[in-house]
């Protein structure tokens, strides 16, 4: 009887990849569900394009769609370097009586203009990163149904089930806290920083630092827990998987005369092409998040490295004050990547953690 429970339970796994991918009348191929189809014909680019593709041939892609990234942080940083020069020669210009009844006020005054010409940009890049956020839950919301119902006909119903149960809960999770506390944190450290140009009791300027540093903190520790969890129950279910496969395969081999040893066969092939239609799959969806946010993490790093060059001149030229908002502006920028990044890394990593296992069992 378990015997007989067994071999059903395999040939279901089995047929299930059979149906997904059924030959069509007139070419005698295998047909692509829609479902599979849609979302590898949403990327711009196959798995296969990708493979055959040189460095120069990846260069041109990126290229054109990453197109006009850091066109406005350059514009920034060259409008920024030219108040900086401007405000030094005017206090290299400038008499010591002349700057000494002036006191702190011409500092602040630049700094201040420094602050309006900076913050639409930065205020800009928060809302770009709460769009990314939400376009990509919306979108995992539609994939990662479609990615688990590859891999049960792959035969790996269980770590289908941790991709479609704890992953999907997990990331529907950390967009909704990165935009409803995230964001908002990112907007609160702006105005502590516009408050640290301020002479006042409390040290704006290290209070931001400390809250950019224990945020990236943070995000580095639920990375890692994560990280653990998912791929430590991952492998499990795939051991469990595998498991119910070679079991499945030999009763099946073993239990039908004459044909068994041949419909094993034959199901074992069908089963590896679907293995490569779930890479193919995989593939879009990695390439459709890294495309969403690359172009914020390329602004985040161009910015905080023109920034920090910003600092440099802000302390050349002896204006403390201005040094003292881009550094915060710099530590703003730092909290802001590791978000991206943290979030990116968690979609990216489980995705090709799913499309790899698997792939070497039986």
């Amino acid at each position: 009887m378990k015997k007989g429970c067994f071999i059903l339970l395999f040939a279901f796994l089995l047929c299930s990849a059979a149906f997904a991918a059924q030959p069509d009348a007139e070419t005698g191929l295998f047909e692509i569900p829609p479902a599979w189809q849609q979302t590898m014909d949403e990327a711009p680019l196959t798995a296969q394009e990708f493979r055959s593709m040189s460095l120069r041939d990846l260069w041109d892609f990126f290229s054109s769609q990453l197109k006009g990234t850091v066109q406005a942080p350059i514009r920034l940083a060259a409008r920024l370097a030219g108040i900086l020069v401007l405000a030094g020669v005017v206090k290299s210009l400038c008499s010591e009586k002349a700057l000494s009844g002036l006191g702190t006020s011409f500092d602040m005054i630049v700094a201040v203009s420094v602050f309006l010409l900076c913050s639409p940009l930065l205020l800009q890049m928060i809302q770009d990163l709460k769009a990314s956020l939400e376009n990509c839950r919306t979108y995992l919301a539609v994939f990662i149904p479609v990615f688990t119902s590859v891999m049960v006909s792959c035969g790996q119903a269980g770590t289908a089930a941790v991709y479609g149960g704890l992953f999907l809960g997990f990331a529907n999770l950390i967009a909704a806290l990165l935009c409803n506390f995230g964001v908002p944190i990112l907007q609160l450290l702006l105005v502590l920083n516009a408050c640290g140009i301020m002479e006042t009791p409390v040290d704006f300027s290290a209070l931001t630092r400390g809250i950019a540093k224990w945020g990236r903190w943070l995000l580095t520790f639920c990375a890692t827990v994560f990280g653990t969890l998912l791929t430590l129950q991952s492998v499990f279910a795939q051991s469990t998987d595998t498991l119910a496969l070679k079991t499945g395969k030999f009763l099946l081999s073993s239990s039908i005369p004459v044909v068994g040893k041949a419909v094993s066969d034959a199901m074992g092939s069908v089963l590896a092409g679907v293995k490569l239609l779930k890479g193919s799959v995989g593939f879009a969806a990695i390439l459709i998040i890294a495309l969403t946010f690359l172009p914020l993490i390329i602004k985040c790093v161009v910015s905080q490295f023109l920034f920090f060059i910003g600092e440099i001149i802000a302390g050349a030229t002896g204006n403390a004050t201005c040094g003292k908002l881009l550094r915060g502006m710099t530590d703003y920028l730092q909290l802001q990547l590791a978000i991206v990044v943290f979030f990116s890394f968690v979609v990216v990593s489980t995705t090709v953690l799913m499309i790899l296992l698997g792939n070497g069992s039986a």
